[in-house]
């Protein structure tokens, strides 16, 4: 039992989420694996998203509510983080994510996207952590920025609008003082 050798599932999650600006639903699973001094999580999830064209030029304007054209996006996302105890004062961390968008029965969506994530980290003692992270993000367009239309404001819509992509490399010192007190 608790044999560092051994690889164990020491937690899973899921989870169910529901947005009702666009009847955005949301299902996730998660595992926690460790073995000895390396810890991963993988997991998955799934996004379908339900939006209406006009939804936020309807609800600002005194024109009567009317149905309006509703467009359907799906994605799929995977994900792995590791994390790799060296010795005493030095640990790894790496993870990598895979989203996938697509727009149901129309074109658009931005297809595949791979975001990474990678930092070391040192403890010279016990109450003082470096660490070095390098990370990409991204920001997915939300479908007022694809699909809606306000005369003179929006006169096209832009189902094939990309997501803003970021790249960051952070330096990051933090000590603790006593046991209240953190920077």
């Amino acid at each position: 039992v608790n044999d560092p050798r051994e690889l164990c599932i020491y937690k899973l999650g899921s989870y169910v989420y529901y947005k009702v600006f666009a009847r955005e639903y949301r299902l996730g699973a998660q595992f926690d694996l460790a073995r000895g001094d390396t810890m991963a999580v993988m997991g998955a999830e799934l996004v379908q998203t339900d939006a209406p064209e006009d939804y936020a030029t309807r609800t600002l304007k005194s024109q009567p509510w009317s149905a309006t054209e509703r467009h359907r996006t799906r994605d799929a996302a995977a994900f792995a983080n590791v994390h790799r105890a060296l010795g005493g004062r030095f640990s790894l961390d790496a993870g990598l994510r895979y989203d996938y968008n697509y727009a149901v029965g129309e074109p658009g969506g931005f297809g595949g996207l791979f975001t990474g994530r990678a930092a070391a980290i040192a403890t010279p003692t016990p109450n003082q952590t470096v660490k070095l992270i390098y990370g990409q993000s991204f920001q997915e367009p939300d479908p007022w920025h694809r699909y809606s239309l306000d005369v003179g404001v929006r006169n096209l819509r832009a189902p094939d609008l990309q997501p803003e992509k970021l790249d960051s490399l952070e330096l990051d010192y933090d000590v603790t003082v006593g046991t209240r007190w953190r920077t």
